[in-house]
């Protein structure tokens, strides 16, 4: 039984419904992209189909999995949960709630580390061994192995759903990378193949606890916690566990990237720096914010 206030079950009243019945934003363009989405993902119903066929029919039974969806969208519940899947770096990512889902900005630290890696300038010209902590749905490792064939690909991870979820997005995605349980934060991580790595990435939790203000319920109430926020009177504590380790991992003349805090800056720089690492590179997102970091260990 179709709803009452859908007039007929045709691409284009079905639309038509589904967009009028979402009242998660007043943003109309965030409306439209987010039907485009959920028709494209659960119908297999593109916009140009939408033009071309409006007068197609829609199920009763596909009508139904599309009341679901409003539901769960007007409960501020992210998209990419709903449809299970987002796009990073023109990869198909598999996402399930529990795993942080993949921000646009973060292809911009992936282009950064394969532009540089792939530099003739750069000792990284040498196919080598390359690790991304906190990998979460393995978005990070995954764009980089696509990009960087040769290269050795490791990932690591705390949560044990995100290391699955990763597995699963490299066999969706046709690459190989090597996926490690680790705890950045405990001392000792004998795993990690000491003074091997050519280049070391990572976009670790940066947001404190007076940010939560700012954020949107999407974020709050349905993204994991431990992969968002630090706290307060640490919140550089990822990033001086990562600068620690990094630099007895990479090999003399290889570079960190990481993505930051844009209002820590200046202090992840200056702690970068205090752990011996030089040539500190500061670089802006899409956004014109202060979102990534390069670091070098001297080659000497």
């Amino acid at each position: 039984m179709q709803p009452s206030d859908l007039k007929n079950n045709t691409i284009r009243d079905v639309y038509l419904w589904f967009k009028s019945a979402l009242n998660f934003t007043d943003h109309a363009g965030e409306i439209s992209a987010t039907a485009n989405e959920i028709l494209y993902r659960f119908l297999n119903i593109s916009p140009d189909q939408r033009v071309t066929e409006p007068d197609s029919t829609v199920s009763t039974e596909d009508i139904g999995r599309l009341s679901m969806a409003i539901e769960r969208l007007n409960n501020h519940e992210p998209v990419q949960y709903i449809t299970g899947v987002t796009e990073f770096d023109g990869l198909s990512i598999y996402t399930e709630p529990g795993v942080l889902i993949p921000r646009q900005e973060t292809e911009e630290l992936v282009s950064w580390v394969a532009g540089h890696l792939k530099d003739p300038a750069n000792k990284g010209v040498r196919p080598g061994n390359l690790l991304d902590i906190g990998t979460g749905t393995g978005c990070i490792a995954i764009a980089l192995a696509s990009r960087l064939p040769n290269y050795r690909v490791m990932a690591c991870d705390i949560s044990k759903l995100s290391l699955q979820v990763a597995r699963l997005n490299a066999l969706k995605n046709n690459v190989s990378i090597e996926l490690l349980h680790c705890d950045i934060l405990e001392k000792d991580t004998p795993h990690i193949l000491s003074s091997s790595l050519e280049c070391i990435v990572s976009n670790p939790p940066y947001v404190t606890q007076a940010d939560k203000t700012r954020m949107q319920p999407n974020v709050l109430e349905y993204e994991p916690d431990e992969a968002l926020f630090v706290p307060d009177n640490d919140p550089l504590i990822f990033y001086r566990m990562i600068a620690e380790k990094a630099y007895d991992w990479l090999s003399p003349g290889s570079c960190i990237f990481l993505e930051i805090n844009e209002n820590l800056s200046v202090e992840t720089g200056m702690l970068l720096n205090k752990r011996g690492f030089t040539n500190i590179e500061h670089r802006r997102d899409i956004h014109d914010k202060n979102r990534f970091i390069r670091a070098r260990k001297p080659a000497q």
